[in-house]
């Protein structure tokens, strides 16, 4: 899974799931409902049905279609560049759980002769070493690429 799927991922889970009242479910996005259609249901946000060429056996599988569908609606009105430009304004920084190679070289390139007392361990240059030659999940965001 690439950085950029697992932050969409991550957002996909944190959307909450509709509240629903009997047959209806209030949201951001409209008023989503499920009705008797045919031979089953189908799930409608302010009036437009969703499902309806081909409805579900159930009202819970239309639920679920039309939390799909939020979820959806959810996703792409989020700007994922514009929550990473936040979080990297407050200080922090989205990186690799293990370190890539490259950052594993960056941190082997540093000249940490001038520390024989710590034997060469000047941590904080070794982390803002491998934090500088971290990928940066922006790019990966902007650019479309995976991986």
């Amino acid at each position: 899974m690439t950085p950029t799927d697992t932050l969409r991922e991550a957002v996909a889970r944190a959307i909450k799931p509709l509240r629903w009242l009997g047959d209806t479910a209030v949201s951001s996005v409209g008023f989503y409902r499920i009705e008797t259609f045919k031979s089953g249901f189908v799930w409608s946000v302010d009036g437009i049905r969703g499902n309806h060429l081909r409805p579900s056996k159930s009202s819970d599988d239309a639920r679920l279609l039309a939390q799909a569908d939020f979820a959806a609606k959810m996703l792409a009105a989020f700007d994922l560049d514009a929550a990473i430009t936040a979080i990297e304004a407050a200080g922090w920084r989205i990186v690799p759980a293990e370190p890539t190679q490259e950052m594993v070289r960056a941190s082997l390139r540093l000249d940490l002769s001038y520390m024989p007392d710590h034997q060469g361990a000047d941590r904080s240059a070794v982390y803002a070493a491998m934090l500088s030659a971290a990928p940066r999940l922006d790019a990966t965001v902007r650019s479309g690429e995976e991986g």
